[in-house]
């Protein structure tokens, strides 16, 4: 928070900028040390862990518009997204929002694995954005997280987690792995979430 109200905003949201590789992309764009991106083409931004998401979702080779909050101003920038080392093949589908828990999910690539630090070999659906008060928040999700099963059954994709939460009804049992770590945590939706 002190970060944030030193930097101008009104409140702990973006992603801070503390490093720009020379002559890369970022660079090539004009995004500068201590810039702090809100959104990435209009979603919004609201911590720093979905700003790779989000990169990973736009194809090699096109552009991604930034908005980027600078000495208290917003601009927009355009950065085109360049090859990650050992991604190729990877890139991600767009993100699917779940309705009444708040959580957006995307499938998992090469990519998303190697910036989350999940181990190799585990599959399901990563979590991509996560509603402010929502059901999944207060659960504990957050982004980067990869849920691997809902009510014990393996999900795949994006697709296939999709398909598991409108199956399970008002409460679910998700197996979610973080970083190296995995663990259970149960979903209920109130009364009050019905849309």
């Amino acid at each position: 928070v002190e970060i944030a109200e030193s930097l101008g905003l009104e409140r702990a949201r973006g992603a801070l900028v503390t490093d720009v590789d020379p002559d890369g992309p970022a660079d090539r764009a004009g995004l500068e040390r201590g810039d702090v991106v809100v959104a990435v083409n209009g979603s919004p931004i609201e911590e720093s862990r979905q700003l790779g998401v989000r990169l990973a979702e736009t194809p090699i080779g096109k552009s991604a518009e930034l908005t980027i909050l600078r000495n208290g101003r917003e601009m927009a920038l355009a950065v085109t997204v360049g090859e990650q080392p050992g991604t190729a093949q990877a890139r991600s589908k767009p993100a699917r929002q779940r309705e009444g828990w708040g959580i957006s999910v995307t499938d998992l690539t090469a990519d998303l694995i190697r910036r989350f630090d999940i181990p190799r070999g585990v599959r399901g659906a990563m979590i991509s954005e996560i509603a402010h008060g929502s059901t999944g928040e207060g659960a504990g999700l957050q982004v980067g997280d990869v849920i691997r099963q809902v009510n014990r059954q393996p999900v795949t994709s994006a697709r296939s987690c999709q398909q598991a939460f409108e199956r399970g009804g008002d409460k679910l049992l998700l197996l979610v792995q973080r970083g190296e770590s995995s663990g259970y945590l149960v979903l209920e939706r109130a009364a009050a979430d019905d849309r």
